[in-house]
């Protein structure tokens, strides 16, 4: 049972699109941060109930967080599709906290 707070993840490339089309949170994978840049793009226009794409290096070198108005690059650490996952459900909630703090 998911929470009213709790971060609908989804994957791109093996999730439904149903289920895309409700994530809160998208992850994908990409050679290049230009390829990371266009695809979180894409990703806010295709799926407008998302709140943040991840975008990790395909090697796991790097790791693009967005939400719509804001990206952050993450280095220094081994991004793999469960770390991606984590990194965008901690993102997620902080943005949940702020945007009730500011309600």
């Amino acid at each position: 049972m998911l929470h009213h707070n709790e971060a609908i993840i989804g994957t791109e490339g093996t999730s439904t699109p149903g289920w895309l089309r409700s994530a809160d949170v998208i992850v994908g994978q990409h050679r290049t941060r230009r390829q990371a840049r266009r695809w979180i793009s894409s990703i806010h226009h295709r799926y407008p109930h998302c709140v943040l794409a991840v975008a990790r290096q395909r090697n796991g070198r790097w790791c693009l967080v967005a939400l719509p108005a804001r990206t952050i690059v993450m280095r220094g650490g081994r991004f793999d599709g469960a770390t991606s996952e984590q990194v965008g459900r901690v993102i997620y909630h902080l943005w949940l906290l702020r945007r009730h703090s500011d309600v």
